[in-house]
C-alpha cells in the first residue's frame, strides 16, 4: 500500500469522501485500484467506511472505450466514472464519523488489488460536516455527495435527489437508506443476495420479506452461513444456533483414466481443508497432491495411480497451531 499521513485529526459529526483521478501510464499495470483512509493510531488497518475503488480499465484508450459514453479517456475520476455508462467501474470512499471519531490523524492509503504499481495523478479529500443541509431535505450534503445526489436539489428538480428519492429502486428512500447506513445507489449493500428493503436490522426474522437481518453484513449472525443462504434453508439468519443443515461430503464419481485416478467430491466445507489420500491396505493411508480449500465441489487426483489393488479416500486436514 501507498500512504501518506495528512496530519489533520478526524472529526466528529463529519462525513469524509476520498476521490482519486486515475490515468494510464506506460509500463504500469491496469486492474483495480482501491482507497480510503488509515488512522493513523493504527496503519494497515482500514477505517470502516464505503470502500473505494476504481477499475482503471475504464480509462484505458486501447480497451475500446469501457465506460460506454463513447469517449475515449485517459484520465479520469472515480466520481466520474460512478455515473457513467452501465457503471460499475468506480466508488468514491466514504466514512460518517459519531459523536467519536477515530483516534488519530487521517492516513490516506491506496493500492493496486492484485499487488501491482498504482498509477494515480491526484487525490481528493472533502470534509463535509453532517450539520450542513444546503437544500434543507434532511440529508446531510456530505451524505448526498457521497453517495452522488445532489445536495442543491431537496426533490424539486429530480425526485431521485430528495429524501423520499429511491434511485436504487429498492423500495427504501433515502431518509430510510439514511437511517439504516446503506447505499441508495445499491439495492442490496452488503452483496448477500437479499435487498436492503428486506434486511430490516431489528434481529428478529418474520419471514423472507422481513428478514430481521443486517444490511450491512453477509453473515449477520456470525455462523458461517451467509443471510441468504439461511433465508434460502427457512432458518434465521440472527440466530447462530439456527442455521442450514451441512450436507455430508459426497463422492460424485470415481474413475481410472489411462495412469490418472480421478475421484469427484460435492458437499464440502469452504471453511475445512481436505487432501487426497491413497493406501494399499484400509489401515494405512498416505496423503497425495496438494491439500484444498474454499470450495464446495472439487476433482482430486493422482497421477500415477495405484497399480494393482489399493484404495482412496479423501481426508480432512486437522489445521496447524501457529
Amino acid at each position: 500500500s501507498l500512504y501518506q499521513d495528512t496530519g489533520v485529526p478526524f472529526a466528529a459529526n463529519t462525513t469524509y469522501l476520498i476521490d482519486i483521478a486515475g490515468g494510464v501510464r506506460g509500463g504500469y499495470a491496469t486492474g483495480v485500484v482501491q482507497f480510503g483512509l488509515f488512522s493513523a493510531a493504527a496503519i494497515g488497518t482500514p477505517v470502516p467506511g464505503y470502500p473505494g475503488w476504481m477499475d482503471e480499465n475504464g480509462v484505458l484508450p486501447a480497451s475500446g472505450n469501457p465506460d460506454a459514453d463513447n469517449v475515449i479517456n485517459k484520465l479520469r475520476d472515480a466520481s466520474a466514472l460512478t455515473t457513467i455508462g452501465a457503471g460499475g467501474l468506480a466508488r468514491p470512499y466514504s466514512l460518517v464519523t459519531s459523536d467519536t471519531p477515530p483516534a488519530g490523524n487521517l492516513v490516506v492509503f491506496l493500492k493496486h488489488l492484485n499487488g501491482f504499481r498504482v498509477s494515480v495523478d491526484n487525490v481528493r479529500i472533502l470534509a463535509v460536516p453532517n450539520s450542513i443541509d444546503n437544500d434543507s431535505d434532511g440529508l446531510p450534503d456530505g451524505w448526498e455527495l457521497a453517495n452522488n445526489l445532489s445536495p442543491t436539489d431537496a426533490g424539486t428538480t429530480d425526485p431521485v435527489n430528495g429524501a423520499t428519492g429511491d434511485p436504487d429502486g429498492d423500495l427504501l428512500n433515502n431518509a430510510a437508506e439514511l437511517a439504516a447506513g446503506t447505499d441508495p445507489q445499491n439495492p442490496d449493500t452488503d452483496g448477500d443476495g437479499l435487498s436492503d428493503k428486506v434486511e430490516t436490522g431489528s434481529g428478529t426474522f418474520v419471514d423472507e420479506n422481513n428478514t430481521g437481518s443486517s444490511p450491512l453484513l453477509v453473515d449477520t449472525d456470525g455462523d458461517g452461513y451467509d443471510d441468504f443462504a439461511e433465508v434460502t434453508a427457512g432458518t434465521d439468519p440472527n440466530d447462530p444456533e439456527d442455521h442450514p443443515v451441512a450436507l455430508p461430503p459426497t463422492v460424485i464419481s470415481f474413475g481410472l483414466t489411462g495412469t490418472v485416478f480421478e475421484l469427484n467430491m460435492e458437499n464440502l466445507d469452504p471453511a475445512k481443508t481436505y487432501t487426497l489420500a491413497r493406501g494399499i491396505t484400509l489401515l494405512d493411508f498416505t496423503p497425495v497432491g496438494d491439500p484444498v480449500n474454499g470450495v464446495d465441489t472439487y476433482s482430486f487426483t493422482d497421477d500415477p495411480a495405484l497399480i494393482g489393488t489399493g484404495f482412496y479416500r479423501v481426508e480432512e486436514v486437522e489445521a496447524v497451531e501457529p
